[in-house]
Order: structure tokens, then sequence, then C-alpha cells
């Protein structure tokens, strides 16, 4: 079970790879890139957050490869 503090979650597309952010409670997420559906049960998020904007400095590390 996913704290109530990490409410985001930060995945790669199975697709195309880009980084999308969700909700830890969705079941699926489509890709907002390449409209492929993804979904999100029983997969490992890459970085969590409280709050969106957290969630959004944690993909700005992701791709600069800080993380």
């Amino acid at each position: 079970m996913v704290s109530s503090s990490r409410k985001y979650g930060v995945f790669r597309c199975k697709a195309c790879g880009r980084l999308n952010l969700a909700k830890t409670g969705q079941k699926f997420k489509t890709c907002p890139y390449c409209g492929v559906k993804n979904r999100l049960s029983g997969r490992a998020f890459l970085a969590y957050a409280s709050t969106p904007n957290e969630a959004l400095k944690a993909v700005k590390k992701l791709k600069a490869g800080k993380a």
C-alpha cells in the first residue's frame, strides 16, 4: 500500500518510453505523447511525490540522470 503522502508516481510509457505522471491509485493512464493506454497496477514507479509540482521536479531529475 502506498503512503498517503505519496499521491503521485512517475513511470515510463510502455510504448514510447517517455516519462509520465499518474495518481498512485489509478489503474490506467493514457500517454499524452503517443496515446497508448498504460496499465499501472503492478507497475513499479520510478519516483513518488506528494504534490504534482514535486512530481514534475522528479521528472526533471530523472531526465537529467540525477535520480
